[in-house]
């Protein structure tokens, strides 16, 4: 019927006006949600989706604080979905393959941190099932700024994590994701974040070693058995950019590095004899310690044009990421982008809508 009434309606717009627009999670709506932020129309739309719901039961994965980003009727950044070939009777009857359990819910086949290479709640179902995520605040309202918190301390035992994401549209219509995601503990821990992209990589601002003559397996379990390694970098104290391109638009990802981390470059297939997984590529964040905080901004930038052969604004604008405060009461972080500074500021523990926050460093007055 509603295919039937869209053939014989003449005036319908070639594209839904999309919103932003949030959703509560749970029976009595206090489990968590989940947030779609969007910017832009029609064929321009820029869509970040932020998840912080229950599990969902036999279909819920291991997922806590997971983003996904859209951009222009493109995936950008992606989580595996189903491992499945429905339909597909040579692919163990059309059936959930068994990597679904093994990779597509695990962790690390999302865009969210990983512990010490083990999955949210150890990849236990009825665990994961009793600790939705909270979300902390949120305002989706304006064009220019639109902002969501959320964290959990369930997810992996005496592990505090917190991810805040903005989408930003610069003066000028540049668009921006700012990604600021914490994880504390008394203990030391590796934390990888990674970001499961779409596309081909262009470029980068470090040197990283290549897998060029044999491929090695990242881990042994949990998902990790199923990525290649295929590059490494090891760098400290930088800002770290890998700039990827998917139809005619660039992609970048700047990454604040404090101290040191490891940058890795993976890709499906590894132990997967027949072939059931897609060989789709991942770039990793990993750091160790016990309180690591990750300031990524991923920014949208250029034109590819395969017409005249030409790229504009192919390379990234942000020139630095400063993190001047993280603690219990604000993260503060300051981006250069083109010589001029963007500053983020927000409180981490009072979130009413109407309080006042006043902030004084290296000469910076906010309120």
């Amino acid at each position: 019927a509603i295919a039937g009434l869209l053939a014989s309606e003449k005036n319908v717009p070639a594209f839904f006006p999309y919103k932003s627009v949030e959703y509560a999670d749970g029976v009595k709506g206090d489990e968590g949600g989940i947030s779609l932020l969007r910017n832009g129309n029609d064929a321009d739309l820029t869509t970040l989706i932020y998840k912080y719901t229950a599990h969902g039961l036999s279909h819920g994965h291991f997922d806590k604080l997971n983003i996904n980003l859209y951009d222009k009727g493109n995936e950008i950044l992606s989580d595996y979905g189903s491992a499945r070939f429905v339909g597909v009777e040579q692919k163990y009857g059309g059936r959930y393959l068994p990597e679904n359990d093994k990779y597509a819910s695990q962790t690390i086949a999302h865009n969210t941190i990983v512990v010490d290479e083990s999955s949210h709640f150890d990849g236990k179902e009825k665990e994961a099932e009793k600790f939705p995520a909270k979300k902390l605040f949120s305002e989706i309202g304006r064009e220019a700024v639109q902002v969501v918190a959320a964290s959990t301390d369930d997810a992996y035992k005496g592990t505090h994590l917190q991810r805040t994401v903005y989408l930003l549209k610069l003066p000028g219509g540049k668009k921006l994701v700012a990604d600021i995601f914490s994880a504390r503990s008394a203990e030391e821990h590796q934390y990888d974040l990674p970001f499961q992209y779409k596309g081909q990589l262009i470029s980068t601002s470090f040197t990283y070693k290549a897998a060029t003559t044999k491929l090695e397996p990242l881990g042994k379990r949990n998902g990790y058995q199923y990525l290649w390694k295929e590059a490494e970098a090891h760098v400290a104290d930088t800002l770290a950019q890998f700039t990827f391109l998917n139809g005619q638009t660039y992609y970048s990802i700047s990454a604040l590095v404090q101290d040191s981390a490891s940058l890795l470059m993976t890709r499906m297939g590894a132990n997967d004899p027949n072939f059931n997984l897609r060989r789709e590529p991942a770039f990793i964040i990993r750091k160790k310690g016990k309180d690591q905080t990750f300031v990524n901004i991923i920014e949208v930038h250029g034109k590819m044009d395969p017409v005249v052969e030409i790229s504009s604004q192919s390379y990234p604008s942000v020139q630095q990421i400063k993190l001047l405060q993280q603690d219990d009461d604000f993260t503060i972080v300051v981006v250069t982008l083109a010589g001029k500074e963007l500053i983020i500021a927000q409180c981490n523990k009072n979130f009413a809508p109407n309080e006042k926050h006043a902030f004084s460093k290296e000469g910076r007055d906010l309120q």
